[in-house]
């Protein structure tokens, strides 16, 4: 089974990290999932995001975090 996401989806899911990381920073909170969320997004998908941060102008890993198998929603 393939699972691909468009342009779109992918730019929707980039956006929603980052104000995930940003909001869990910064106030604490856990945000709510938004309701303009597509549904192909909660299919369950494995999921692995890599944090990296530039130091001297070289990018160096901050952190990472996931799962390979299909054990959560994708969103």
């Amino acid at each position: 089974m393939s699972f691909e996401l468009n342009l779109e989806e992918g730019k929707f899911l980039i956006q929603l990290a980052r104000s995930a990381v940003n909001e869990k920073l910064e106030k604490g909170k856990i945000i709510q999932t938004p309701k303009e969320t597509p549904k192909k997004l909660f299919e369950l998908c494995g999921v692995f995001v890599t944090i990296s941060t530039l130091k001297n102008g070289e990018k160096e890993l901050r952190g990472c975090i996931g799962y390979p198998y299909p054990t959560s929603p994708l969103v």
